[in-house]
């Protein structure tokens, strides 16, 4: 076995570490520095914590705070929903075939004729539950039904890859 002197190895990694330093690090001081500050322009006085404050008390920020955690709960049940499907369709429980098809329906489809006709059947749906933004939420719908059914097709394929 070839015998090197223990800092060989981290002479070779410097660069790589030098050049994520410039990438990531510079970016980071810059922001946090930009942020301390009363932006006017390209620099302006230094305000302190001031910013950070006014952030805390804005109610837009506390919803985008909320939305935020929905998302991150609904991610990981989005997953192992997909997961369960996944080994439901790979098992060929009954009924099977119908699910395939009414799930992969949108990618056979025309992506413009599946966002008019989602977009008609959703709103319908929420004009009738008296909802304000019947539109967009239609739209999440159908982006977490098209992701919803693309992570099926992975976990399947990856299911069938297994044997």
């Amino acid at each position: 076995m070839l015998r090197t002197r223990p800092w060989v190895p981290y002479l070779y990694v410097a660069p790589a570490v030098l050049v994520l330093g410039l990438v990531f690090a510079y970016p980071i001081a810059r922001v946090i520095d930009f942020s301390t500050r009363l932006v006017r322009g390209d620099s302006g006085p230094y305000v302190g914590k001031l910013n950070y404050q006014l952030v805390l008390e804005d109610p837009t920020f506390h919803a985008a705070l909320k939305h935020s955690a929905i998302l991150l709960v609904a991610v990981p049940i989005l997953v192992a929903i997909s997961v369960l499907i996944s080994v439901l369709l790979y098992e060929r429980v009954r009924g099977w075939k119908v699910y395939r098809s009414v799930l992969f329906l949108p990618y056979i489809l025309a992506v413009p004729v599946v966002g008019i006709v989602a977009s008609y059947i959703f709103t319908q749906a929420f004009k009738a539950l008296d909802f304000g933004y019947a539109s967009a939420i239609a739209v999440v719908l159908l982006l977490l039904l098209l992701a919803y059914s693309m992570l099926i097709i992975l976990l399947r394929q990856t299911l069938l890859n297994k044997d």
